[in-house]
């Protein structure tokens, strides 16, 4: 059942509007609207067959990157639903995927141990190295066209941009200096903006957005201060960043819209590994080794295991951990996961999971600050009716 109470929900504005009581109906009765609906039993559940980490994946969960991990060995792999499992390099990560699947970017040690080098990799082109310094490739557009990481200067690093028609160039920061780092994580569908973090006057390390081509870059959110922020995953418009963020009780997964301004999602604790879907609807996040999955159309937050349990999917939960790394998909096809179970060495390892709550539609975003505990007691409602309908329904086969 979701689980939510507007005081855990922190904004820059956190009054209370009892005017909009109505309002709050209005868009409850559109909830269960959509809840009753009903979704397609479409859900699978894939393990990869090895030990690793799925980092990225296609656009409908046909293809899944990322690094092997054996007896402290790794390797940039590359699976296919048709194929199964390919080695592109040893000693190696793949980080990122286009969304068909061919191309494909990553980072790989250099020839004699002389550090990292970013990478590019297609079916044609076998892996291509992208700068000839020490350098991380981090992730790739959407046609496979722009690949984002960073490059190591001086005291700390600084972020980079590759193209196919301009090739690798440095990314402005705002104090071209020594002591000024910066960090492109990730890139938006079409190529045009990448996130990640970067020293600002007066900041260390904040949430930073590149625009591309001509590149300039800004602050996202200047009226605070977060400390030792990262930024781990966006939508595909950009138009939500997430990530964590370092208080006195640990890590806190929040994620920021023009709209919402920065909202923690969860008290802090050892947060990591946070996770957007492509409509900026779903956010996904790990503490304490349970990854919970935060719907931004209803504010609630559900332990994943047991979203993946109510499709169908239930085996997950008997992992001590299982983390998200990246989600793709649509409220139509269904939204596919991948990332990896922590079981000690007896490790399943990758995994990718598809079509979850397809055929569903897609509701507004809510505004914390504006709807208050309204907000929270209908959708409070409409998550206990949601749970009871969705356990009438026989489980689906698992993949």
């Amino acid at each position: 059942m979701p689980l939510f109470h507007h005081r855990c929900v922190q904004t820059r504005s956190a009054r209370r509007v009892r005017g909009r009581g109505w309002r709050a109906l209005q868009l409850g009765l559109l909830l269960l609207t959509v809840v009753l609906a009903g979704r397609s039993p479409a859900a699978s559940l894939t393990y990869l067959g090895f030990a690793g980490v799925g980092y990225d994946m296609s656009s409908d969960g046909q293809v899944v990157v990322g690094r092997i991990s054996s007896n402290g060995y790794g390797g940039a792999f590359r699976w296919t639903a048709a194929t199964g499992m390919q080695v592109l390099s040893t000693d190696a990560e793949a980080t990122g995927v286009s969304a068909d699947g061919s191309t494909v970017c990553g980072t790989k040690g250099a020839p004699g141990g002389g550090g990292w080098r970013a990478f590019r990799w297609t079916e044609g082109s076998g892996l291509v190295t992208l700068r000839n310094d020490i350098s991380y490739g981090n992730d790739i557009s959407a046609d496979g066209s722009t690949v984002i990481g960073s490059f190591n200067e001086g005291f700390g690093n600084r972020p980079f941009v590759w193209s196919a028609t301009t090739g690798a160039r440095t990314l402005p920061v705002p104090n071209e200096s020594h002591n000024t780092f910066g960090d492109a994580v990730k890139i938006t569908g079409d190529g045009t903006k990448a996130f990640g973090t970067s020293t600002f006057p007066g900041a260390f390390g904040q949430p930073a957005r590149w625009t591309l081509n001509p590149d300039t870059y800004d602050r996202i959110d200047p009226t605070v201060n977060m400390n030792y922020p990262d930024v781990t995953g966006i939508s595909a418009d950009g138009s939500v960043v997430a990530g964590t963020t370092l208080s006195h009780d640990g890590r806190a997964p929040w994620y920021w819209t023009a709209l919402s301004g920065l909202v923690y999602m969860a008290p802090a604790g050892a947060a990591s590994w946070v996770a957007v879907s492509p409509d900026g609807r779903y956010v996904t996040y790990q503490i304490r080794g349970v990854t919970s999955l935060f719907d931004r159309s209803t504010l609630s937050v559900q332990n994943l295991a047991d979203v993946f349990a109510n499709e169908g999917l239930p085996v997950l939960g008997q992992y001590n951990s299982f983390s998200v790394r990246a989600i793709t998909g649509d409220a139509v096809s269904g939204y596919n996961f991948t990332g990896g179970i922590d079981e000690g060495w007896n490790i399943p390892g990758a995994y990718v999971v598809r079509g979850i709550f397809a055929g569903s539609a897609a509701v507004p975003e809510i505004d914390p600050a504006g709807l208050g505990s309204v907000a929270a007691l209908v959708t409070g409602a409409l998550g206990l009716a949601e749970k009871r309908l969705r356990a009438r329904r026989r489980a689906t086969p698992i993949a």
